[in-house]
């Protein structure tokens, strides 16, 4: 089978592209290394094999970093926001920023009593507890 492949890349190396060789290779259970064994094989033979290994490094680079970012994501998922991580009381700025929502949002929800808060002159306070289960609460139910 090597020696076939071999045949049909000198007799139409100038249409073969990397893409097809390289399945061309796959289909028939052939390493691309294979054909470049003897020094008979043409020059156009040995710069798409190079073609080839220099794409499946390229694509093996580009998975590893999609794993890597997908990776990121889902530690971004995992870890506790640091507004969590004391237990002091949050201002309306933290829980929209938090949310990423406007800060007339969350005053809605304090006014229709969606959200628990303090209320101290001007400023509401929620504490973190309050805020977890306003959370809670707004899961949609399937």
């Amino acid at each position: 089978m090597v020696s076939e492949l071999k045949g049909f890349v000198e007799n139409y190396g100038q249409v073969v592209t990397v893409a097809m060789l390289f399945d061309l290779c796959n289909a028939v259970g052939v390493k691309p290394s294979e054909l470049i064994d003897d020094n008979a094989v043409s020059k156009k033979t040995k710069v798409l094999y190079h073609e080839i290994k220099k794409e499946a490094v390229n694509n093996r680079e580009e998975a590893l970093r999609d794993k890597k970012n997908e990776y990121k994501q889902n530690l971004d998922c995992l870890k506790v926001p640091k507004i969590f991580n004391n237990n002091r009381s949050l201002t309306c700025d933290e829980v929209a920023e938090y949310f990423r929502v406007q800060k007339s949002s969350v005053w809605s929800w304090i006014r229709d009593e969606k959200l628990n808060a303090i209320k101290f002159g001007n400023n509401y306070r929620i504490r973190p507890q309050d805020l977890k289960a306003f959370e809670e609460s707004m899961f949609t139910k399937s």
